[in-house]
């Protein structure tokens, strides 16, 4: 009976998720060809740049649901948060313009890796220059040691079997080995600080590179657009402040990661001309429903008036599909972490994307400001403070708070413990110079209550397909002696249990695809369910999952 029971219910899962799973994995979604960056004009959208590898089940669980993606994550990093988020979008990173010599350059299934086995003997990938210093004329980018690549193959004439095309092609192989949604393809910008900088690579002759990198650009877009997986190209093309840098990235790109999203650091500023630029040129892209990854630079947590002016710039430009991504110090490194004041619930903005960032400048004020549904947000790009007259009474974030003992830290029990403090203002506000301001009409949140979509699954298997050991991740609603979960095949056998801890919470089961007699089983479909000796657990009804073993 209890068998019958539990095979009802996963019967009535089953239908719900096969089409699911079967055309998902490990990259398509239920979506469609490929996972989708969500919706951002609602709420505050945060892509990690690289979350640190040694994570609990309740570490995963948070950064699943709390952030929308990130980058430069082995594999089986990937599938453990897809276990609680399969939505959670992920970019694998690989150097666009150039290639290493020593330097584990790439991640390949679980492991950084070095290609210049296979790129070296090529000589005709390479820029050279015959005074370069280096061995064969290559040129060197100093500030990380790699050398500078022909990226459009007509430099020495190689325009079909060149680096773009061995670029593409290993690329390609490498999302496929990671599960990874599109490739961050870094550097993507004019070659700079060179141990060698050949004459036709001078300002100002250097706008000849720009033919160069949308020729490497339009390769790399069609060779991963025609895959099966549709995999997503999206460059880091730098601050993007040079004004005589005119690549038309819009083209060949599906978005963009900028650095230095605001200003140029810590304490400092960009000249008002250089900001407008990297504003507007970021409003064009979102108008061409292009995705903008806007990466901002934090010292530490105790940076308060950095962060909201970091934030404040990203709520002033974002479009439907722009992402928060804070870069952090060295003191960040190995930590997962979480800041409270990308919980504030401004809801969507009132106006559409700005022609111009000069649109939303406020004389009357003296400083830039959007409208959302919640409130408004006032940033001031300049060194001079600005005092702003208010028409009502607002919440406005208490910064002092905000860096009185932060705890940022997500630990291993995946609780976020920080909180937001509000200070009430009317009359007149003054926003600091390089400062940011968010004004709420009304306070109805908590932070911690803050989460991406919905609660995390009752149940879920990863890898989806599995060549060996499946891990099922599972939330046991409440404390049970007998906890397990069991493992079926299509003709309702239950093939094995395997039991869990006692404690309510998320827990982890591995089945090493081998039945109760220690057989292994054959490849097939099987389907594994909550459950105790009382039968399939209430909450977990529906929430059965299907298994591919080989």
């Amino acid at each position: 009976m209890q068998n019958r029971t539990t095979l009802r219910s996963c019967s009535r899962a089953f239908s719900a998720l096969l089409l699911m799973t079967l055309i998902g994995f490990p990259w398509a979604t239920a979506h469609g060809q490929a996972r989708q960056f969500p919706d951002t004009r609602h709420g505050i959208h945060i892509f990690y740049d690289q979350p640190p590898y040694s994570l609990t089940a309740e570490q995963r669980d948070f950064l699943a649901n709390h952030y929308v993606g990130c980058q430069k994550i082995p594999l089986d990093l990937v599938n453990a948060i897809r276990a609680y988020n399969d939505d959670f979008m992920v970019l694998n990173y690989r150097l666009a313009f150039g290639t290493y010599e020593n330097l584990a350059a790439y991640l390949v299934g679980n492991d950084w890796v070095n290609d210049w086995d296979v790129v070296d003997p090529h000589t005709d990938w390479f820029i050279t220059d015959a005074a370069s210093p280096n061995p064969g004329g290559r040129i060197m980018q100093q500030d990380w040691g790699w050398y500078l690549m022909d990226i459009s193959g007509e430099a020495n004439g190689n325009t079909t079997a060149g680096w773009k095309e061995y670029w593409a092609s290993s690329v390609v192989d490498q999302l496929r080995s990671t599960n990874c949604d599109g490739v961050f393809a870094d550097s993507h910008c004019f070659p700079w600080n060179l141990d060698y900088t050949p004459s036709w690579l001078l300002p100002p002759d250097d706008v000849v590179w720009i033919h160069h990198m949308e020729v490497f650009g339009n390769h790399a877009l069609t060779h991963l657009h025609n895959q099966p997986e549709h995999f997503y190209y999206v460059p880091n093309v730098g601050p993007w402040i040079t004004s005589r840098d005119t690549t038309d990235y819009g083209a060949f790109v599906d978005g963009v990661m900028v650095e230095m999203f605001g200003s140029p650091g810590p304490w400092d500023l960009y000249d008002i001309e250089d900001w407008k630029l990297q504003m507007n040129r970021l409003l064009d892209l979102e108008r061409r429903d292009k995705v903008v990854i806007c990466q901002a630079i934090v010292e530490d947590e105790w940076a308060g008036l950095e962060r909201m002016y970091s934030l404040a710039n990203y709520l002033l430009i974002k479009g439907e599909r722009t992402y928060y991504n804070l870069v952090f110090g060295e003191s960040f490194w190995g930590r997962l972490i979480f800041f409270p004041e990308c919980t504030v619930e401004l809801g969507a903005y009132q106006s559409g994307i700005p022609l111009d960032i000069d649109d939303l400048w406020v004389p009357s004020l003296g400083v830039y400001e959007r409208q959302y549904e919640n409130g408004r947000v006032l940033l001031n790009p300049t060194w001079n403070p600005v005092i702003v007259p208010l028409d009502c009474e607002y919440h406005a974030i208490d910064v002092a708070d905000l860096v009185d003992d932060p705890q940022i830290d997500i630990g291993e029990d995946g609780v976020f413990n920080d909180s937001l403090a509000f200070v009430t203002v009317s009359g007149s506000v003054t926003v600091e110079a390089k400062g940011g301001m968010i004004l709420l009409q009304t306070l109805e949140f908590d932070c911690r209550d803050f989460q991406l979509g919905e609660a995390s699954p009752d149940l879920r298997a990863y890898p989806v397909p599995s060549r060996g050991p499946t891990t099922i991740s599972c939330l046991l609603p409440a404390a049970h002696e007998d906890a397990r979960v069991g493992i079926y095949d299509l003709g309702g056998r239950r093939l094995c249990a395997l039991p869990l801890p006692q404690s309510s919470g998320r827990h982890e089961a591995v089945w090493d695809g081998r039945d109760e007699q220690g057989c292994p089983v054959s490849a097939g479909v099987y389907l594994c369910s909550l459950e105790s000796s009382q039968g399939l657990m209430p909450s977990a009804s529906d929430a059965s999952v299907l298994i591919l073993s080989q």
